[in-house]
């Protein structure tokens, strides 16, 4: 990053309100010590077009993606039922395959286990589980990132088959937390659509088993979509009092 040309163009995106700071800081780095030109929607000054298409149509601009990600999804575009962010992302994917755009540096904040740690936990007792969406890279990207220590240079991209995990070059298995990954209903099968006869005979079948209750206390399940909770009304009222609803969306389950 030390030989970053002055005129480059660096898109830095990620949920606003819980990384209003650490953004600046980020941009300030990027601005004064490079001497870079940042895209920062903090900055876009006003617009007619909605926030999510102000936004989305910046990214083309520059030459390099900043992704910084934490425990927020971010606010839902309802005509997408995506966030901001992730449209954000999935823009630059575009361009980064269009040829428009140099790099993707993407970077998670490691919250969920610093979380559990200032509540007395043992994080190596928990199992951290991503989902939704997800693809072969970004699973394996995730446990490098969790599973392991990145050295100086590798980053969670940079992951794609078993001898990057075993070049110690890149990566030591030192996991801040258990960390698994679920795939979905479409893991083994995604033939939607392909059955000549036109029905839906080749549709993946949705069959989940969820914890229903610990001693006696009824469990739950929470997502960033409404439509994906679980459990019994009230206990899910509750939990959503308990850690907010920031980012939940209502969102078409796909089948």
């Amino acid at each position: 990053m030390s030989q970053l040309a002055t005129d480059v163009h660096i898109f830095l995106s990620s949920t606003f309100v819980d990384l209003k700071e650490l953004r600046e800081k980020i941009a300030n780095r990027l601005r004064d010590v490079f001497g870079a030109h940042m895209l920062v929607m903090e900055k876009f000054g006003s617009d007619d077009a909605p926030p999510v298409t102000s936004s989305v149509r910046k990214v083309p601009e520059c030459d390099i993606f900043v992704g910084i990600y934490a425990r927020r999804y971010g606010s839902v575009d309802p005509s997408t039922g995506m966030s901001i962010t992730e449209l954000e992302l999935r823009e630059a994917e575009r361009s980064l395959s269009a040829g428009t755009l140099t790099a993707i540096l993407l970077y998670w904040l490691d919250e969920s286990a610093s979380w559990l740690r200032q509540r007395g936990r043992d994080t190596h007792q928990k199992l951290l589980i991503a989902s939704d969406a997800l693809d072969v890279d970004q699973i394996l990207g995730l446990h490098a990132y969790f599973g392991g220590t990145l050295r100086p240079g590798a980053a969670p991209e940079d992951f794609h088959r078993a001898s990057d995990f075993l070049d110690e070059r890149k990566w030591i298995p030192e996991p801040r937390i258990r960390f698994s990954a679920g795939w979905g209903t479409f893991l083994t099968n995604d033939f939607r659509g392909c059955n000549l006869q036109g029905d839906d005979s080749f549709s993946p079948v949705s069959l989940v088993c969820k914890l229903h209750d610990v001693d006696g206390r009824p469990a739950v399940k929470l997502s960033d979509n409404y439509a994906k909770a679980l459990g019994e009304a009230a206990e899910v009222k509750r939990y959503w009092r308990v850690f907010g609803t920031a980012g939940v969306a209502n969102t078409p389950v796909l089948a």
